[in-house]
């Protein structure tokens, strides 16, 4: 009989937090604590970047007018978002791995709105987005409750859209001074070819250094206030200017409502003390990666140094690398790089054995 599975601190497929509110803040690092302690006295907001927040804010079933005017910011015309199409999904195989979006849209035209949040810079970015466009195309393509296949056709295929707002500038974006980017498909040719799915870069970290230095793209004027607040709402210089805004006024509004919300309070807490372990995990064995390649590098050099004077004894190769101070090994490697022989190699650095 298989055992039951208990959900843990950090078990991501546990649908509710596995402890209260209470007890997260007392195990979370000091400053978790303090952000989230902020946010209950009313002085923070809990940021709107986050997964959670993102998904409440634009939910479309609940304010379809927020993503509608994200969407004529970005595209220049209006959307007439009908409802959340987080349920609708394109048909696939058994050994297809499912894609899971942030924010899908149905939109009055029969196409999609797909708003995507991304916190960290991701190197395979591009090719994530060309995933869940393909999928996209495919829920185009894929009958819905009531239609019959007969139905759907190259030609009514619906003009969808795509757009990714990056929190972090990946690298493949990083040098390039503008924060907004349309991608277009050409041939060889240089012959436009029409995509299913317009897609939109976005960069929220170049934005906010724009509109904060004064030169923002004046017809991104508008767009870089949303911007501006999806990256840091709790800026000092933007907050004011948010609330000028009778739409930033209610999401600030809701933001803080979700503060005093202690169910909302820990699952936000929850999620980022999750985030906080693992970058946490995944530093640390990246460092030990690092310590563990630089020392796998001295060894190898102090080998193979030595090898070009005659035959590493045994005994001497299997010194060297069960050798775990550093600085042992970085004064073995000047030895090995002065030593004439062998024989003089480990009386230098004190090793003694035989085969």
């Amino acid at each position: 009989m298989p055992m039951k599975h208990e959900p843990t601190l950090l078990d991501s497929t546990a649908r509710k937090v596995p402890i209260t509110y209470e007890q997260l803040m007392k195990i979370v690092p000091t400053g978790l604590k303090d952000e989230f302690e902020q946010i209950e006295k009313g002085v923070r907001l809990p940021d709107l970047y986050r997964d959670i927040t993102f998904k409440r804010i634009f939910d479309a079933d609940m304010h379809p007018e927020r993503a509608a005017a994200l969407f004529r910011l970005i595209f220049g015309q209006e959307a007439d978002i009908l409802s959340s199409a987080k349920n609708e999904n394109s048909r696939s195989t058994i050994y297809t791995k499912r894609t899971i979006l942030d924010l899908m849209f149905s939109l009055k035209s029969g196409g999609y709105f797909n708003l995507e949040m991304q916190a960290a810079a991701q190197d395979f970015i591009l090719r994530r987005a060309e995933v869940y466009t393909s999928d996209m195309i495919l829920m185009l393509y894929t009958t819905r409750r009531g239609e019959a296949k007969r139905d759907l056709s190259f030609t009514e295929l619906k003009q969808s859209y795509f757009v990714l707002l990056m929190k972090e500038s990946p690298e493949v974006f990083r040098d390039h001074p503008a924060f907004l980017h349309r991608k277009q498909s050409l041939t060889d040719t240089g012959i436009p070819i029409p995509d299913l799915v317009t897609v939109v870069y976005i960069e929220l970290d170049k934005c906010r250094k724009q509109w904060e230095e004064g030169c923002c793209p004046p017809e991104y004027a508008e767009l870089a206030l949303w911007l501006c607040a999806i990256s840091d709402i709790n800026s000092p210089r933007l907050k004011p200017v948010l609330m000028e805004n009778p739409m930033m006024l209610s999401i600030m509004k809701e933001l803080a409502d979700m503060g005093k919300d202690r169910e909302e309070m820990s699952q936000m807490l929850f999620d980022k003390y999750e985030e906080t372990v693992r970058y946490s995990y995944l530093q640390q064995a990246r460092n030990e990666g690092i310590r563990e390649g630089e020392k796998k590098g001295r060894t190898n050099s102090i080998l193979q140094l030595l090898s070009e004077l005659g035959k590493v004894p045994e005994f001497l190769s299997a010194r060297i690398c069960e050798e775990e101070d550093e600085g042992r090994l970085s004064s073995w490697l000047k030895l090995a790089a002065k030593a004439k022989s062998l024989e003089e190699f480990c009386e230098s650095a004190g090793i003694e054995g035989s085969d």
